[in-house]
Protein backbone atom coordinates (compact mmCIF):
# COMPACT_ATOMS: atom_id res chain seq x y z
CA UNK A 1 0.00 0.00 0.00
CA UNK A 2 1.20 3.43 -1.21
CA UNK A 3 2.58 5.27 2.17
CA UNK A 4 0.22 8.09 1.78
CA UNK A 5 -2.67 6.66 0.34
CA UNK A 6 -5.90 8.18 1.24
CA UNK A 7 -3.84 11.55 2.03
CA UNK A 8 -5.45 14.94 0.52
CA UNK A 9 -4.97 18.37 0.11
CA UNK A 10 -7.84 20.81 0.53
CA UNK A 11 -7.82 24.30 -0.54
CA UNK A 12 -8.51 26.94 2.37
CA UNK A 13 -11.15 29.22 1.43
CA UNK A 14 -10.74 32.77 2.67
CA UNK A 15 -13.47 34.83 3.42
CA UNK A 16 -14.56 37.19 1.26
CA UNK A 17 -14.74 40.79 3.44
CA UNK A 18 -18.14 42.30 0.57
CA UNK A 19 -19.40 38.89 -1.12
CA UNK A 20 -22.70 41.24 -1.93
CA UNK A 21 -22.82 44.91 -2.34
CA UNK A 22 -26.43 45.54 -1.16
CA UNK A 23 -25.91 49.56 -1.90
CA UNK A 24 -24.68 48.66 -5.71
CA UNK A 25 -27.10 45.99 -6.12
CA UNK A 26 -25.28 43.69 -7.41
CA UNK A 27 -26.24 40.37 -8.03
CA UNK A 28 -23.09 38.66 -9.04
CA UNK A 29 -22.65 34.74 -9.24
CA UNK A 30 -19.16 34.71 -7.65
CA UNK A 31 -18.39 31.14 -6.75
CA UNK A 32 -16.34 31.33 -10.24
CA UNK A 33 -14.19 33.90 -8.68
CA UNK A 34 -10.49 33.71 -6.77
CA UNK A 35 -10.92 34.47 -3.27
CA UNK A 36 -7.20 34.71 -2.47
CA UNK A 37 -6.01 38.16 -4.45
CA UNK A 38 -3.81 40.12 -2.63
CA UNK A 39 -5.98 43.51 -2.21
CA UNK A 40 -2.90 45.66 -2.76
CA UNK A 41 -0.80 43.60 -5.89
CA UNK A 42 -4.23 42.27 -8.22
CA UNK A 43 -2.11 40.24 -9.99
CA UNK A 44 -0.76 38.05 -6.65
CA UNK A 45 -2.80 34.91 -5.47
CA UNK A 46 -1.82 33.19 -1.62
CA UNK A 47 -3.82 30.38 -1.75
CA UNK A 48 -3.41 28.10 1.29
CA UNK A 49 -3.75 24.27 1.71
CA UNK A 50 -4.40 22.13 4.41
CA UNK A 51 -3.20 18.10 3.99
CA UNK A 52 -5.17 15.47 6.16
CA UNK A 53 -4.13 12.49 6.44
CA UNK A 54 -6.30 8.92 5.89
CA UNK A 55 -7.71 9.51 9.45
CA UNK A 56 -9.04 13.34 8.42
CA UNK A 57 -6.24 14.85 10.88
CA UNK A 58 -4.74 17.48 9.17
CA UNK A 59 -0.30 17.10 9.04
CA UNK A 60 0.47 19.88 7.03
CA UNK A 61 -0.22 23.36 5.82
CA UNK A 62 1.11 24.48 2.61
CA UNK A 63 1.40 28.39 1.47
CA UNK A 64 1.25 29.15 -1.92
CA UNK A 65 1.86 32.75 -3.96
CA UNK A 66 0.57 32.44 -7.70
CA UNK A 67 2.04 35.28 -9.66
CA UNK A 68 0.91 36.78 -12.87
CA UNK A 69 4.00 37.93 -14.32
CA UNK A 70 2.30 38.89 -17.58
CA UNK A 71 0.05 41.51 -16.25
CA UNK A 72 3.31 43.38 -14.94
CA UNK A 73 5.56 43.25 -17.63
CA UNK A 74 6.03 47.20 -17.87
CA UNK A 75 6.39 47.60 -14.18
CA UNK A 76 7.93 44.13 -12.90
CA UNK A 77 10.43 45.70 -10.11
CA UNK A 78 8.44 48.20 -8.56
CA UNK A 79 4.60 45.46 -8.52
CA UNK A 80 7.28 42.63 -6.92
CA UNK A 81 8.77 45.52 -4.08
CA UNK A 82 4.85 45.96 -3.43
CA UNK A 83 3.43 42.63 -1.33
CA UNK A 84 6.71 41.89 1.07
CA UNK A 85 10.60 42.08 1.11
CA UNK A 86 10.82 38.43 0.01
CA UNK A 87 8.82 39.00 -2.55
CA UNK A 88 11.33 41.39 -3.49
CA UNK A 89 14.09 39.80 -3.32
CA UNK A 90 12.48 37.06 -5.25
CA UNK A 91 11.92 39.23 -8.11
CA UNK A 92 14.97 41.63 -7.94
CA UNK A 93 17.32 38.53 -7.48
CA UNK A 94 16.47 36.00 -10.20
CA UNK A 95 14.61 38.25 -13.18
CA UNK A 96 15.16 41.47 -15.10
CA UNK A 97 12.79 44.31 -15.27
CA UNK A 98 10.45 42.93 -17.36
CA UNK A 99 10.68 39.40 -15.04
CA UNK A 100 11.97 37.79 -17.08
CA UNK A 101 15.18 35.09 -15.96
CA UNK A 102 18.70 36.59 -15.83
CA UNK A 103 20.31 35.40 -18.71
CA UNK A 104 23.27 34.33 -16.38
CA UNK A 105 21.69 31.38 -14.55
CA UNK A 106 22.21 29.45 -17.80
CA UNK A 107 25.75 29.45 -16.70
CA UNK A 108 25.44 29.76 -13.02
CA UNK A 109 25.50 27.37 -10.32
CA UNK A 110 24.12 24.29 -12.13
CA UNK A 111 24.00 25.81 -14.96
CA UNK A 112 19.79 24.44 -15.92
CA UNK A 113 18.09 27.19 -15.58
CA UNK A 114 16.78 29.62 -17.98
CA UNK A 115 14.05 31.68 -19.91
CA UNK A 116 11.36 29.06 -19.03
CA UNK A 117 10.88 29.50 -15.44
CA UNK A 118 9.54 32.87 -15.79
CA UNK A 119 6.30 32.12 -16.87
CA UNK A 120 4.46 31.42 -20.26
CA UNK A 121 2.74 35.20 -21.01
CA UNK A 122 0.65 33.32 -23.99
CA UNK A 123 -0.67 31.08 -21.97
CA UNK A 124 -1.03 33.24 -19.31
CA UNK A 125 0.99 30.82 -17.14
CA UNK A 126 1.38 32.07 -13.54
CA UNK A 127 4.59 32.18 -11.45
CA UNK A 128 4.82 29.90 -8.11
CA UNK A 129 6.46 30.04 -4.92
CA UNK A 130 6.03 27.98 -1.80
CA UNK A 131 5.86 30.68 0.63
CA UNK A 132 5.99 28.22 3.57
CA UNK A 133 5.45 24.13 3.75
CA UNK A 134 4.49 23.45 7.48
CA UNK A 135 4.24 19.57 8.19
CA UNK A 136 3.53 18.78 12.22
CA UNK A 137 6.20 17.40 14.06
CA UNK A 138 4.71 13.69 14.33
CA UNK A 139 4.41 13.47 10.52
CA UNK A 140 8.21 15.04 9.83
CA UNK A 141 11.25 12.78 8.23
CA UNK A 142 8.77 10.12 6.49
CA UNK A 143 8.72 11.93 3.04
CA UNK A 144 5.51 13.85 3.25
CA UNK A 145 7.15 17.28 1.96
CA UNK A 146 8.18 15.28 -1.05
CA UNK A 147 4.51 13.62 -1.55
CA UNK A 148 3.16 17.31 -1.25
CA UNK A 149 5.34 19.05 -3.60
CA UNK A 150 4.82 15.96 -6.11
CA UNK A 151 0.65 16.77 -5.44
CA UNK A 152 1.10 20.65 -6.22
CA UNK A 153 2.94 19.79 -9.61
CA UNK A 154 0.86 16.66 -10.69
CA UNK A 155 -2.83 17.18 -9.46
CA UNK A 156 -5.90 18.47 -11.78
CA UNK A 157 -7.55 18.72 -9.02
CA UNK A 158 -5.12 21.19 -7.16
CA UNK A 159 -4.92 23.08 -10.61
CA UNK A 160 -8.87 23.57 -10.82
CA UNK A 161 -8.74 24.99 -7.49
CA UNK A 162 -6.63 27.33 -8.53
CA UNK A 163 -8.50 27.79 -11.47
CA UNK A 164 -5.65 26.39 -14.27
CA UNK A 165 -5.71 24.20 -16.81
CA UNK A 166 -2.91 22.17 -15.90
CA UNK A 167 -0.67 22.18 -13.44
CA UNK A 168 2.17 24.38 -12.81
CA UNK A 169 5.46 23.43 -14.92
CA UNK A 170 7.31 25.15 -12.16
CA UNK A 171 7.70 25.84 -8.12
CA UNK A 172 10.07 28.21 -6.85
CA UNK A 173 10.81 28.03 -3.03
CA UNK A 174 13.23 29.99 -0.68
CA UNK A 175 14.42 27.91 1.90
CA UNK A 176 15.34 29.73 5.17
CA UNK A 177 14.50 30.26 9.05
CA UNK A 178 13.29 33.75 10.05
CA UNK A 179 15.92 35.41 12.57
CA UNK A 180 14.00 35.57 15.75
CA UNK A 181 11.99 32.08 14.89
CA UNK A 182 14.73 29.65 16.38
CA UNK A 183 14.39 31.49 20.02
CA UNK A 184 13.14 30.65 23.20
CA UNK A 185 12.24 32.78 24.47
CA UNK A 186 12.31 35.03 21.52
CA UNK A 187 14.63 37.60 21.13
CA UNK A 188 13.01 41.41 22.15
CA UNK A 189 15.15 43.46 19.47
CA UNK A 190 13.71 46.64 21.04
CA UNK A 191 15.66 46.01 24.13
CA UNK A 192 18.85 44.84 22.34
CA UNK A 193 18.85 48.27 20.86
CA UNK A 194 19.42 49.80 24.42
CA UNK A 195 21.56 46.77 25.09
CA UNK A 196 23.18 44.65 22.77
CA UNK A 197 24.51 41.41 22.69
CA UNK A 198 28.15 40.34 23.32
CA UNK A 199 30.31 39.06 20.52
CA UNK A 200 29.97 35.69 21.81
CA UNK A 201 26.23 35.55 22.08
CA UNK A 202 25.84 36.96 18.53
CA UNK A 203 28.29 34.14 17.39
CA UNK A 204 26.19 31.69 18.85
CA UNK A 205 22.77 32.76 17.53
CA UNK A 206 24.28 32.86 13.99
CA UNK A 207 25.64 28.69 14.77
CA UNK A 208 22.39 27.97 15.55
CA UNK A 209 20.38 29.71 12.50
CA UNK A 210 22.84 28.60 10.08
CA UNK A 211 22.63 25.03 11.53
CA UNK A 212 18.07 25.58 10.88
CA UNK A 213 18.22 26.91 8.04
CA UNK A 214 21.22 24.26 6.17
CA UNK A 215 18.38 21.75 7.42
CA UNK A 216 15.23 23.30 5.79
CA UNK A 217 17.51 23.57 2.40
CA UNK A 218 18.41 19.72 2.79
CA UNK A 219 14.46 19.27 3.36
CA UNK A 220 13.45 21.25 0.16
CA UNK A 221 16.48 19.26 -1.71
CA UNK A 222 14.96 16.09 -0.90
CA UNK A 223 11.54 17.06 -1.97
CA UNK A 224 13.42 17.49 -5.29
CA UNK A 225 14.27 21.23 -5.43
CA UNK A 226 17.60 22.34 -6.89
CA UNK A 227 19.40 25.90 -6.61
CA UNK A 228 19.02 28.90 -9.22
CA UNK A 229 22.43 29.61 -10.23
CA UNK A 230 24.67 30.32 -6.47
CA UNK A 231 21.55 32.56 -5.22
CA UNK A 232 19.61 31.19 -2.02
CA UNK A 233 16.31 30.65 -3.94
CA UNK A 234 15.66 27.17 -5.56
CA UNK A 235 13.48 25.53 -8.27
CA UNK A 236 11.83 22.42 -9.39
CA UNK A 237 10.36 21.28 -12.41
CA UNK A 238 7.31 19.44 -13.10
CA UNK A 239 8.84 17.74 -16.03
CA UNK A 240 11.09 14.59 -15.54
CA UNK A 241 13.18 15.85 -18.15
CA UNK A 242 14.12 18.91 -17.01
CA UNK A 243 17.82 19.15 -16.90
CA UNK A 244 17.82 20.20 -12.69
CA UNK A 245 16.51 16.79 -12.16
CA UNK A 246 19.83 15.37 -13.43
CA UNK A 247 21.40 16.77 -10.28
CA UNK A 248 21.30 14.85 -7.18
CA UNK A 249 20.87 16.47 -3.74
CA UNK A 250 24.72 16.14 -3.13
CA UNK A 251 26.00 17.28 -6.64
CA UNK A 252 23.69 20.87 -5.85
CA UNK A 253 24.98 24.52 -6.57
CA UNK A 254 26.25 26.06 -3.30
CA UNK A 255 24.74 30.06 -2.38
CA UNK A 256 27.54 32.19 -2.99
CA UNK A 257 28.27 34.20 -0.05
CA UNK A 258 29.41 37.55 -0.52
CA UNK A 259 31.64 38.90 1.79
CA UNK A 260 34.29 41.77 2.04
CA UNK A 261 36.68 39.67 1.67
CA UNK A 262 35.88 39.53 -2.53
CA UNK A 263 35.08 42.81 -3.43
CA UNK A 264 34.86 41.66 -6.80
CA UNK A 265 32.32 39.96 -6.45
CA UNK A 266 30.63 42.15 -3.98
CA UNK A 267 30.99 44.91 -6.21
CA UNK A 268 29.14 42.90 -9.01
CA UNK A 269 26.25 42.37 -6.06
CA UNK A 270 26.14 45.82 -5.12
CA UNK A 271 26.07 47.17 -9.18
CA UNK A 272 23.41 44.51 -9.89
CA UNK A 273 21.45 45.55 -6.49
CA UNK A 274 21.49 49.11 -7.42
CA UNK A 275 20.59 48.55 -11.07
CA UNK A 276 17.42 47.13 -10.10
CA UNK A 277 16.44 50.10 -7.79
CA UNK A 278 17.19 52.63 -10.49
CA UNK A 279 15.07 50.70 -12.59
CA UNK A 280 12.05 50.12 -10.43
CA UNK A 281 12.52 54.27 -9.82
CA UNK A 282 12.14 54.37 -13.33
CA UNK A 283 9.37 52.29 -13.49
CA UNK A 284 7.29 54.75 -10.61
CA UNK A 285 8.56 57.61 -12.68
CA UNK A 286 11.07 58.73 -11.22
CA UNK A 287 13.29 60.95 -13.53
CA UNK A 288 16.90 59.91 -13.93
CA UNK A 289 15.86 56.18 -13.36
CA UNK A 290 15.11 53.98 -15.75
Amino acid sequence: MAPFAGYSISYVFPERDDPYDEEEGEDEDMDNEPTDVDPESEWLRKPVFDVYDDKRAKVATVKIWAMEFSQIRSSFYGEMDAPSDECMQFGFTLFDERGYTRKRFAKEGNACWGKEISGNDKEMTPVFYVEEIRVEPAHRGKGLGSWIVNELLTSASIANELYLERPPEFLFAWPTVLHGEYHDPPIDRYSELQNPPSATVRQAREQVFCERRDKVVNFFRKCGFRRVGDTAFFCIARDAKHPSHKISAEQDALVKEVTADDPAAAAVAEGERNDAFSKMLGQWGVPGHG
